[in-house]
C-alpha cells in the first residue's frame, strides 16, 4: 500500500486506495488572509523562573527562547476554541522553529509552517458527475510531510476552472499548515445509515475514512446508496 522511500518520514508513495502523488494533482493555495495578533513570552517575562535562553532557528523549541501563539489570522475559521478563541501555536505567522511559508508567494516547502490549508482541488471530471462533487469529502495526507490527514467539504464547483471549492471552515485538523496536500480520496458515505442502523459500507476497493455512527441518523437507505454512488464517481 505505500512504497518508496523515507517512508517513516513522510515520503514514500501508496499506490492503493489513494489517488498517487504520481497523479500531480493540482491544489488551490489558500487565499490570503490578514494577519494575526502576535503573542510573544520571553524569560523577562517570568522573572525568578528557570526559563533557558536561546537565539537561534531553532527559537521556541522546547523550552528554549520565546514562546509565541497566533491569535486569528489563518485560524480564524477553523479553530474558534470556545474559551480562548482561534488562537494557538500554530496560528502565528513567525511559529516557532522557523517559517517555511513564503508570504510573498504564498507557497509552503514541506517544513514548519503556519496554520492554513488548500481552498479547493482542480478536477476536471467532476464536470461528469450528478452534484459536481457538492457534498462529498475529500481527505488528504498533509503536503511536504505525511505527518497528519486533512479532510475538507466540497461546497461547490466553478466550471471555469474546474474546481473543487472547500467550506473554509474546514480542512484545519492538523494544527501544522500547508499549501498543498499529498495522496488524497473522497467519501460521501461518511454519515450514512442504512435501514434499521445496518451502516452501509464499501467493498474494499472504496476507500472510507467513515467510523461506526449511531442509529440517530436521519439518512434512508435510498440517500445512502445514492451517497455510496457518488463516492464510486470520485474513484473511477
Amino acid at each position: 500500500w505505500l512504497t518508496g522511500a523515507e517512508q517513516g518520514m513522510g515520503g514514500g508513495d501508496y499506490v492503493k486506495g489513494w489517488v498517487p502523488l504520481s497523479a500531480r494533482s493540482q491544489w488551490v493555495k489558500p487565499a490570503r488572509r490578514g494577519d494575526p495578533f502576535e503573542a510573544v513570552a520571553t524569560g523577562a517575562d517570568w522573572p525568578g523562573v528557570e526559563w533557558p535562553q536561546y537565539a537561534g532557528p531553532q527559537d521556541g523549541e522546547g523550552d528554549r527562547g520565546a514562546f509565541r501563539i497566533g491569535i486569528g489570522g489563518y485560524c480564524q475559521h477553523d479553530l474558534a476554541d470556545p474559551v480562548a478563541g482561534p488562537s494557538g501555536y500554530w496560528c502565528s505567522n513567525r511559529p516557532s522553529r522557523g517559517q517555511c511559508w513564503d508570504r510573498k508567494t504564498n507557497r509552503g516547502t514541506g517544513c514548519t509552517q503556519t496554520h492554513m490549508s488548500p481552498d479547493g482541488l482542480v478536477l476536471p471530471r467532476a464536470r461528469n458527475y450528478s452534484a459536481r462533487g457538492v457534498g462529498a469529502e475529500v481527505v488528504a495526507w498533509r503536503g511536504g510531510g505525511r505527518w497528519f490527514t486533512q479532510r475538507w467539504r466540497v461546497t461547490g464547483f466553478d466550471r471555469a476552472n474546474d474546481t473543487l471549492q472547500f467550506d473554509p471552515s474546514t480542512g484545519g485538523q492538523g494544527g501544522e499548515g500547508m499549501t498543498r496536500a499529498s495522496q488524497w480520496c473522497a467519501t460521501c458515505i461518511a454519515r450514512c445509515l442504512a435501514t434499521r442502523a445496518t451502516i452501509l459500507r464499501a467493498p474494499p476497493s472504496i476507500p472510507s475514512s467513515a467510523p461506526a455512527i449511531s442509529a440517530s441518523s436521519e439518512f434512508s437507505f435510498l440517500e445512502c446508496r445514492v451517497s455510496f454512488l457518488k463516492a464510486r464517481e470520485f474513484l473511477f
